[in-house]
């Protein structure tokens, strides 16, 4: 039997902030859950971070980024699970935002700043951050 992250061993991924010119940011919101969240994923054995940063956006989002800041690193734990979770400010660079895995995604759009759908509690917490750096 295949270990699993965060299960078997802990599990470590990046997720990113993404803005465009109009200061608007890009969310994704999986199938199943009543909120959005920024894009990103699981690191693969022998992958550097932002590699894994681009790769995940570009998977689930069909978007390029330019990485510009780490802003945060989140531990979620439980009896159940643990993960880290690395978390970076980046910028779209090309590509439209479209659902790439449509098995995991229902939907992959930009939001105003101002005018945010609810959020998981983690992507909350950094676009607080962020809004306070405005």
């Amino acid at each position: 039997m295949k270990p699993i992250p965060g299960k078997d061993f802990i599990g470590i991924g990046v997720f990113a902030l993404i803005t465009n010119r109009k200061n608007q940011v890009l969310l994704i919101k999986k199938h199943g859950k009543d909120y959005w969240e920024r894009p990103g994923g699981k690191i693969e054995f022998g992958e550097n971070i932002i590699s894994a940063l681009k790769r995940e956006v570009l998977e689930e989002t069909g978007v390029y980024i330019n990485v510009k800041s780490m802003m945060d690193i989140d531990e979620q734990t439980s009896p159940k699970k643990h993960w880290i979770g690395i978390n970076y400010l980046a910028t779209h660079k090309s590509g439209v935002a479209k659902v790439i895995e449509p098995q995991k995604h229902e939907a992959v759009k930009w939001f105003d700043i101002d005018k945010l759908p609810k959020l998981s509690p983690t992507s909350t917490k950094i676009l607080k951050r962020y809004k306070e750096t405005l």
